[in-house]
């Protein structure tokens, strides 16, 4: 057992180091790594890695006993379920390979990790202490509430209404808003409405300030 989590932990550290390289060249699709290692982590956490070294990954409010500096991190690439991850490498996959093109990739990895720790930071401050808080949610916001920015008027559909086009600055905001009043009402439920809600206020901010530095004229043309 202990030489299969060293191979696995081994072949993580060469699939970040690529994800790197990917990086700083001017190789595309650097958001590949992101997935992969997510994926790789998923099955690492689940089905290598002890409970207790577990523990010691999962994220926990900064108020809690089981916090560790870095789990802001760690926590990032970890999931609770194959559905968690399952949807939110979909969501991520399904958007990142178009902002990948609209924006250097050192603005992409700072956009993917700010918003995930800023999700965290936010929803550490409002959960229960002693509910892990696990996820790339907070990082998935992020891109997901850049389409306010990077692309307006691009037209989202959702389960629901699998035929009505919704563009995305309304669709987007509505949604931000909503994880808003969720997290504020619901904060104990374990449920990161406020990452996901830290998460989106950061894409939006660095997609407008840095990325493209048109958010006084989008707020302009926005409440036209």
């Amino acid at each position: 057992m202990i030489r299969k989590i060293k191979y696995f932990l081994q072949a993580l550290l060469e699939v970040a180091l690529e994800g790197f390289k990917s990086l700083i060249s001017n190789k595309p699709k650097f958001y590949h790594h992101i997935i992969l290692i997510n994926i790789l982590t998923y099955f690492a956490t689940h089905f290598f890695l002890s409970m207790g070294t577990v523990k010691h990954l999962i994220g926990y409010s900064f108020y809690s006993d089981n916090f560790e500096i870095w789990q802001p991190i760690t926590s990032m690439f970890m999931h609770g379920g194959f559905w968690h991850l399952f949807i939110n490498m979909l969501v991520f996959w399904s958007m990142a390979g178009m902002f990948e093109k609209m924006m250097s990739k050192i603005q992409f990895a700072t956009l993917y990790f700010t918003a995930g720790l800023v999700g965290y930071c936010l929803q550490s401050v409002f959960s229960d202490p002693n509910i892990p808080l696990v996820g790339a949610s907070g990082a998935v916001f992020g891109f997901l509430a850049s389409a306010i920015i990077l692309t307006p008027n691009k037209k989202f559909y959702i389960i629901f209404f699998p035929f009505i086009g919704f563009k995305a600055k309304w669709l987007i905001s509505i949604g931000l808003l909503t994880e808003l009043v969720l997290g504020i009402v619901s904060a104990k439920t374990g449920i990161g409405h406020m990452c996901h809600f830290g998460g989106g206020i950061t894409g939006i901010l660095i997609s407008g300030f840095w990325v493209t530095k048109k958010i006084p004229n989008y707020i302009k043309s926005f409440i036209k």
